[in-house]
């Protein structure tokens, strides 16, 4: 794991957290899926567990540091976009010439995590203050 990962792990602040967000503090893997409108079976490959597991423990402990990573990265595709949260569910659902073709969303069920985590790092580290 990169350093630049590790820093977004700690601060998932940003457009999403506050839908994703449970009162324990923890990040809801189920939530995630809605607000993005993907599936648990595109989510919870990218969180390393079975679609089905994940449904049933959505706050898992085990599954924070990942579905952290995951905040952060879509927290960061909306803050490309102005922090409009329409485009980056669009965003995640669109095909993308750097990933030949295939989608975002398709990252995640592939368990491409930390490869989209960089790419989209990288992206808003281009865009302009």
């Amino acid at each position: 794991m990169t350093r630049a990962v590790r820093e977004m792990i700690k601060s998932p602040l940003g457009a999403f957290t506050d839908d994703v967000i449970e009162n324990s503090r923890l990040i809801n893997a189920r939530k995630l899926a809605e607000v993005l409108h993907l599936p648990m079976t595109t989510i919870a490959p990218a969180l390393g567990f079975k679609p089905r597991w994940l449904n049933e423990n959505p706050i898992a402990a085990n599954a924070q540091r990942r579905a952290t990573l995951l905040l952060h990265t879509i927290n960061e595709i909306a803050g490309v976009f102005g922090g409009d949260k329409k485009y980056a569910v669009i965003y995640m659902n669109t095909e993308q010439p750097d990933f030949k073709g295939e989608t975002p969303a398709d990252q995640l069920k592939k368990g491409r995590l930390d490869y989209l985590a960089a790419y989209v790092g990288e992206l808003a580290s281009l865009r302009p203050d």
